[in-house]
This record gives structure tokens, C-alpha cells and sequence, in this order.
């Protein structure tokens, strides 16, 4: 089973490999990603699951001890590992506007999920104030909706980072309040995570160039909307 995902800041992949109902190995891929340690989450995650039910992927560890994205790849890639047919998530976030701002989430084509909140500037603060609603409407949700659901706060939290502007080679240590967040936000790696050169894409006008290899266009005068 192989999953890729793409947005702003990152690009990231994971394979996985399974006999029906165990794990026998995780291998990752990082073309892009935001600090010099994000690659080696990779290998921690593949040394941690390598032998975990299919079934039990999602409940063996902390989500925090590692890398949020390739965790949440993981995690649906074991959920699906069984599927015959490819599924496509896409999701999308709109930039501030005076009527806020709007977050949605196909599959394979089809708008299944809307979320609509009303701060205008900060995405993360936006999330926080709506979090228990969100979290309760997407636990009320029909279980196949659940996953659409967590994959479109993931995409909210995520739509943020194109508001940041780290300088080359600063250390994630800096963004305090993040420590403890995720792999590379422990605090034993944080002072040695150092931003990475040249690292954002805007898609906003091209949102087809998502997992195609070809994402040469560079953040733009107006940040992305995806």
C-alpha cells in the first residue's frame, strides 16, 4: 500500500507492506519537507511498527513522538491496506476573507465534507475556538465520513504554516509553544532541527501540479489556497 500526500510545506510518501494482518515493513519518503530532521522520522516510524497489526496502527503510539504527517500516511495507509481500488483526498482551505473562511474535502472527486469558521487572520486560533465543535461534528458524523473528517482539520492546522516565514537555518527550538509536538519538536532533536532552504510552494493556481513532480512554482504574492 502506498500513500502521498503534498500542500504547502511538505511532501511526503509511505509504503507499507503486510501479510493480510501484520505489518513486515514501513519505508518513507520525504522529497520536501521544512527542518533537517523530518527525513528521520521515517526510519523511527518503520523501526516502531514494523510488526504491529494492521488493526492496531492507530493505537501502538503516541501520534506526537512522530512526524504528524507521515504518521497520519501511516495510519491510512494500514486502514486501507486491504482496498482494491486507489482513493483520493483533496483537501482545501480558502485564504481570510471579511465572511472567514472556508475549508473543504473531496473524495475521489466528490465534496463530501464543509467546514466553515470565522477567523479571518489566524488559522491556528481559528481552530482552537472551534475545536470542541469540530471534534464533536466529526464524532456525530456516519462512520465513513469519520476519516474525511480528521483528514479536513488536519488540512485546516496544516493551511497555517503558509502564513510562517522561518529564517533559513533557524532552530525549531525557537517556536517554544511547539515543543513536544512532534517528532521533530522533542525536546532531545529541537535544538538540532534547523529550517530548511526553499521549502514552500504555492498551488493556488495550479493545484494539479500536487504530487506530480513538477511543483516549481514558489511561494507567490498572495499566500495559498490549498
Amino acid at each position: 500500500m502506498e500513500v502521498d500526500m503534498e500542500d504547502d510545506a511538505h511532501r511526503f510518501g509511505v509504503s507499507l507492506d503486510h501479510d493480510g494482518t501484520t505489518i513486515t515493513a514501513v519505508e518513507t519518503r520525504a522529497p520536501r519537507f521544512p527542518w533537517t530532521t523530518c527525513p528521520g522520522a521515517g526510519v523511527f516510524l518503520g523501526e516502531r511498527m514494523t510488526g504491529v497489526a494492521l488493526a492496531d496502527a492507530a493505537r501502538t503510539d503516541n501520534q506526537r513522538d512522530h512526524c504528524t504527517h507521515v504518521y497520519d500516511l501511516f495510519v491510512i495507509a494500514a486502514r486501507h491496506a486491504l482496498d482494491t481500488e486507489p482513493l483520493t483526498y483533496d483537501i482545501r482551505v480558502s485564504d481570510p476573507s471579511e465572511t472567514g473562511r472556508l475549508a473543504e474535502i473531496d473524495r475521489d472527486g466528490e465534496t463530501v465534507l464543509r467546514w466553515t469558521f470565522d477567523d479571518q487572520t489566524d488559522v491556528s486560533q481559528a481552530l482552537r475556538g472551534d475545536r470542541r465543535a469540530f471534534d464533536a461534528w466529526t464524532r456525530k458524523l456516519p462512520h465513513p465520513l469519520q476519516e474525511a473528517g480528521l483528514l479536513l482539520r488536519r488540512g485546516v492546522m496544516v493551511s497555517g504554516t503558509r502564513f510562517f516565514d522561518f529564517p533559513v537555518g533557524s532552530a525549531a527550538a525557537g517556536m517554544r509553544h511547539m515543543i513536544g509536538a512532534c517528532f521533530t519538536y522533542q525536546a532531545e532533536r529541537a535544538e538540532t532541527a534547523l529550517r530548511v532552504a526553499d521549502t514552500i510552494r504555492d498551488f493556488s493556481n495550479n493545484p494539479e501540479k500536487m504530487l506530480s513532480g513538477d511543483d516549481d512554482d514558489r511561494r507567490a504574492g498572495r499566500p495559498s489556497g490549498h
